[in-house]
């Protein structure tokens, strides 16, 4: 088997060739950078919405919490209040709209 040294004039071509292939690979990626510019924007906003969902989401489940927390808080009867009532008939009953509804009761 015999190593023949390589002839200049074909690594000169191949190298012309190499650098064809590079400016055309360079022209195809600078073409392209639109869409790829839309792609990043894409990837950022479907991150942002992401985020954005997640406190929404979480701002909503402590709203019905807290809603849930007032209304039981609220439901709780206080039974030791005192009712005074100043008499203001002549004939020396006092006139008022009781719990259940009725005068006087």
């Amino acid at each position: 088997m015999m190593i023949t040294e390589p002839n200049i004039e074909e690594i000169a071509k191949q190298a012309e060739h190499n650098s064809r292939k590079i400016e055309e690979n360079s022209y195809r990626i600078s073409q392209n950078t639109g869409a790829l510019d839309v792609l990043h924007t894409i990837k950022i906003n479907t991150i942002l919405f992401f985020v954005m969902w997640i406190i929404t989401f979480i701002m909503f489940l402590l709203s019905v919490g807290y809603i849930i927390y007032i209304k039981n808080d609220t439901s709780t009867i206080i039974t030791d209040t005192q009712q005074e009532v100043e008499q203001e008939n002549e004939n020396g009953k006092n006139n008022f709209i009781g719990r259940d509804g009725d005068i006087n009761g």
